[in-house]
């Protein structure tokens, strides 16, 4: 599984889509019914997490799974929570539980760069 894109502008909306598989040579997905999710994205004092509705303070705006039995889920950043972001590179660390059982099933980087386009000064 990789991030479709992993550059993005800051005060831009963020959407990242995911889509996990058990075994992608056979095609198994993981299928996430009754699954919380977790993820995060940080660089140095910038700790943005996310969770799924299932998790206390968490909701579908935050993390909305598309498709529980393809392991399909969306993790969303607004535009104003993207402004927390200056330009670097982020990590991104994603964690499904069940039960009393926890993966992290992703860990790569996302990249920020400096928009040139600031509705809010027109």
């Amino acid at each position: 599984m990789l991030l479709p894109d992993n550059k993005f502008y800051r005060g831009d909306s963020i959407k990242l889509y995911f889509q996990l598989f058990k075994n992608k040579s056979t095609g198994e997905f993981w299928n996430l019914t009754n699954y919380s999710i977790r993820a995060i994205i940080y660089k140095d004092n910038v700790n943005l997490k996310r969770v799924t509705s299932n998790v206390t303070g968490g909701s579908d705006e935050q993390i909305l799974i598309l498709d529980a039995i393809k392991g399909e889920f969306l993790v969303n950043v607004n535009d104003q929570e993207s402004l927390l972001f200056v330009p670097g590179t982020y990590k991104v660390q994603i964690k499904i539980s069940i039960s009393n059982e926890s993966f992290t099933v992703f860990e790569d980087s996302l990249i920020v760069k400096e928009t040139k386009i600031d509705w809010r000064n027109v």
